[in-house]
């Protein structure tokens, strides 16, 4: 049959009325007339409101209502498309919100509403279909209780509410979640942040391979292409702050996001992390070993896991950010065999389990398993544990030694879990004009072809990196836990940056990137935040985390240097904000491994 269309007029906000399919032909006429009267019951209910609707035809197995208006506390709308089960009655909802266009979730709205949920998608402020101006994180807690206020009180809501998100939708689902909104059952968090003065600037260094891009996609979105530049070229472009406006693009958004890096709005308004203590709702994390937020989450999951006020449930795999959507095993050169695989069913499946039981009361035994289950990579295969980091973990430290010519993997840099011996330092000069290239790691998935696990070789014949290098492993190592380097070191120049990067080194010499990070300014600052040339202070760095086992034979290494460029900013060395920077000064570096200035890799490993 054609769908008849019933139309309520009135100025007020629009939606549109239709029906999705998937039922079986058995129950299409129960199911059709169902929906009718779903439908005509949306419509007298939003009669005031605008509303199209469109009646169900056989087959019909759902309600979509589209370009929903939610009424925010300072009167902006935002759009929304609201997923509902054809049959009449009362259902636990899921809320994502999101800067990506909410139509292009209309998958997870599909898949959910035909397990018995009820689907809210919204455009987050300022994107999409929704009012307002988009400036990223700062609206994002207030809009959200006041979409979760919104939804709870709809007809169609049973009053119990599940968070999902992915991403930036993952952080709009954490933000409130300090708040404990009684009406929130259950969050699902893939690859979400609760540290976004961390995420956006990792030790202090902004991830520029991530903000600029991610900022200037979203500005072009509809009027040009990510691919239309040389990012090669845009990187490098200064200042900072204004490298949109050198290209002709408005910089407005940009120059507001470099300005948040590090402020006391960015903390006070968009950090989760003082409020870890307070969650009181069940959280499942995923996220992928070269995921660039994975750190983040599991700076979230231990925060939160640690308080101890709900279950939280962890699940790592190897992959980079969005792969767990794709059933591809390959990250950079390495392929973690089946094992590894995920894909949009397997994510679906995680996050049904978790909803079912915590908003639909069902006991399929997700709260009995162990709650942290992690890919070890390098045995391919999975382990679960009770707590993250591993009860089992034994903490080692690995120190840096050598005869004083650490530079490049053709240097003499050492590296045991005893003193080496040796000289007491390392120098190297670092220009930041010629900074040492980023090549792989836990990097930004626009940039494939520079993400995941790639040969470090090449960097590793730069005189500016110092190598420190253990012989052959008598047998395996499996490392399982975060990654920190503690560097002594001391500069000619007024502040800079130390950067470290764990690798493995395999008999035919590859070098395999395990993770990185970066230190902007020591540990314990200057009052006047510039550095006194000459005297030795402690950077330590944070590199993320892992689990991995090295096989016998094998060797492990730690680079350590001053730039990871284009990931993070090169610092001018001049005390300058990096951001702001036209002008860079070349200097010594001198990184100390005596016994009263030591610098090590703490490392986390288990049987």
């Amino acid at each position: 049959m054609n769908p008849s269309k019933l139309s309520f007029g009135s100025a007020c906000s629009s939606a549109t009325c239709v029906a999705g399919r998937g039922s079986s032909p058995r129950h299409a006429r129960t199911r059709t007339r169902s929906s009718r009267r779903r439908m005509l019951r949306y419509g007298i209910g939003l009669l005031a409101c605008g509303v199209a609707v469109t009646p169900a035809r056989a087959g019909d197995d759902f309600v979509r209502l589209t370009d929903v208006k939610v009424p925010m506390s300072d009167g902006v709308a935002l759009a929304a498309d609201v997923y509902l089960p054809a049959e009449e009655g009362r259902f636990p909802a899921l809320l994502l919100r999101t800067p990506y266009d909410r139509r292009a979730k209309a998958w997870f709205g599909e898949s959910m509403v035909k397990r018995g949920y009820a689907v809210v998608c919204q455009d987050v402020r300022g994107m999409g279909g929704s009012q307002g101006r988009f400036v990223p994180f700062i609206f994002e807690r207030k809009d959200g209780l006041d979409t979760l206020n919104w939804v709870t009180g709809r007809p169609w809501c049973d009053g119990k509410i599940g968070l999902w998100g992915s991403s930036y939708l993952a952080y709009c689902a954490l933000i409130v979640a300090p708040e404990n909104h009684p009406n929130v059952r259950a969050i699902v968090n893939i690859s979400g942040w609760g540290d976004t003065t961390e995420m956006t600037a990792p030790g202090g260094a902004m991830h520029l391979m991530v903000g600029l891009p991610w900022t200037l996609s979203a500005q072009i979105r509809g009027t040009g292409s990510f691919g239309d530049f040389d990012w090669d070229q845009v990187f490098r472009r200064t200042p900072v702050v204004e490298i949109p406006k050198s290209l002709g693009i408005d910089s407005a958004q940009w120059e507001g996001m470099v300005q948040l890096t590090g402020s006391d709005t960015l903390i006070q308004t968009a950090n989760v992390s003082p409020g870890y203590g307070r969650i009181r709702t069940p959280i499942y994390h995923i996220t992928g070993w070269y995921d660039f937020v994975a750190r983040h989450t599991l700076d979230v999951y231990e925060g939160v896991a640690a308080a101890g006020q709900a279950r939280q449930k962890l699940h790592v795999g190897p992959w980079r950010h969005d792969q767990q959507w794709r059933d591809s095993t390959t990250v950079g050169d390495e392929d973690f065999g089946p094992r590894s695989r995920a894909g949009l069913d397997y994510m679906i499946n995680l996050s049904a389990r978790w909803f079912d039981r915590y908003l639909m009361d069902r006991q399929n035994g997700v709260e009995r398993e162990k709650p942290v289950k992690l890919f070890v990579m390098g045995d391919n295969a999975w382990r679960s544990f009770d707590r993250w980091p591993p009860r089992e973990v034994t903490w080692q430290k690995w120190h840096f030694g050598s005869d004083g010519g650490a530079n490049g993997a053709a240097g003499d840099g050492q590296m045991a879990t005893q003193p080496p011996g040796g000289t007491d330092a390392d120098t190297f000069v670092y220009d930041p004009n010629d900074p040492v290239p980023t090549t792989g790691g836990a990097n930004f998935h626009f940039f494939l072809d520079n993400l995941g696990i790639k040969d470090q070789r090449d960097v590793e014949r730069r005189s500016d990196v110092l190598v420190y290098t253990t012989p052959p492993l008598p047998k395996k190592l499996t490392i399982i836990g975060p990654l920190q380097a503690v560097v002594e070191a001391s500069t000619e120049g007024r502040h800079t940056d130390f950067t470290a990067k764990l690798v493995e080194v395999r008999p035919d010499g590859y070098a395999r990137i395990i993770e990185d990070g970066i230190k902007r300014g020591p540990d314990r600052a200057e009052p006047s935040g510039q550095m006194e040339p000459g005297r030795v202070y402690q950077f330590t760095i944070d590199m993320g985390a892992t689990a991995i086992t090295i096989a016998k034979g094998h060797r492990l290494r730690v680079e350590i240097s001053s730039s990871n460029f284009p990931k993070y900013t090169r610092n001018p060395n001049t005390g300058e904000r990096p951001e702001w920077a036209t002008t860079f000064q070349k200097v010594k570096q001198t990184v100390h491994h005596s016994t009263e200035h030591p610098s090590y890799v703490l490392l986390p490993v288990v049987p």
